[in-house]
């Protein structure tokens, strides 16, 4: 794939040098002179430089965005593999290749753990509502008791832990 890039810079190369024996040609049929064929070299030399500047401006600017974007999703990935109370081992987040070829294996699994912690947080609410009506039912309709989610421990642990309390409140509710 390198060679494909350096062959298309020879082309473009050949070009720029035919297209240079082609004014050179038409100046010498123009009488164009010395100083006025130097300083318009130089001032297409700048501009080619100017040019290249602004693209490597763009690439660096690209790469940068590139460079956060695979560093924002991994956090985040690692970030929801531990409320989750998984290894972030389990959280494959090693990616082969280029930039983009990295964002393009991170993303689905960053979509991937999302759609997990969407789900485990269903199942929390689901147990934290039982748990709130029963708790309201044996301790009057004045209780102040209030259960939340803590969104950073979804952890299957933690949730087992939610059953128990809620089988427990279950056979004291009888």
């Amino acid at each position: 794939m390198p060679n494909h890039h350096v062959n298309q810079f020879v082309g473009t190369e050949t070009t720029c040098g035919s297209l240079l024996y082609e004014l050179q040609k038409i100046w010498d049929e123009v009488g164009e002179p010395d100083v006025e064929r130097d300083q318009t070299l130089m001032e297409i030399e700048q501009e080619c430089l100017a040019v290249y500047g602004r693209k490597i401006d763009e690439a660096k600017t690209s790469r940068a965005q590139l460079q956060r974007a695979i560093a924002l999703s991994e956090s985040e990935i690692a970030d929801i593999c531990s409320s989750l109370g998984e290894q972030p081992v389990n959280c494959d987040r090693k990616a082969g290749g280029n930039l983009k070829e990295k964002l393009k294996i991170i993303i689905p699994q960053l979509e991937d753990v999302r759609k997990r912690k969407t789900e485990r947080k269903s199942q929390f609410a689901e147990v934290l509502n039982k748990l709130q009506e029963i708790s309201n039912q044996i301790y009057t309709q004045d209780n102040m008791y209030k259960i939340v989610m803590d969104e950073t421990d979804l952890s299957v642990k933690r949730l087992e832990g939610l059953h128990m309390q809620l089988v427990d409140l279950q056979i004291e509710k009888v």
